[in-house]
């Protein structure tokens, strides 16, 4: 019995084949895969000094990596969101005056009925 699988078979390019041919996966959720290129290779060096006990679990290293850089993210945008609230706070009642109390009366007397 042969191991091979014939060269006629549809396993021969998997990823043509329309259904998963992947089984007994851990998830049902999506998978990506990436390419280790030079600037991923270099911060899988870095994030090992960051984390020593993960330096042989690549894969590891990048779930840190994503969860630091969501970290930072989310950090930056509470900045932000809170540095627009500063503002809003410094401005807020600045305008007083600026329009008389009658305001309103005067536009609608611009305006026919």
């Amino acid at each position: 019995m042969s191991l091979e699988r014939p060269a006629t078979s549809i396993w021969k390019v998997l990823h043509l084949w329309t259904k998963c041919y992947t089984t007994d996966m851990p998830t049902a959720r999506p998978r990506h895969m990436i390419t280790e290129t030079d600037q991923i290779s270099q911060g899988l060096s870095q994030a090992a000094k960051q984390w020593p006990e993960l330096a042989e679990q690549r894969t590891l290293l990048l779930r840190k990596i994503i969860e630091a850089g969501l970290q930072a993210i989310e950090n930056e945008e509470s900045k932000r969101t809170q540095n627009r609230l500063t503002s809003v706070k410094k401005v807020a009642g600045s305008m007083d005056g600026i329009w008389p109390t009658n305001w309103k009366e005067e536009m609608a007397e611009d305006w026919p009925e």
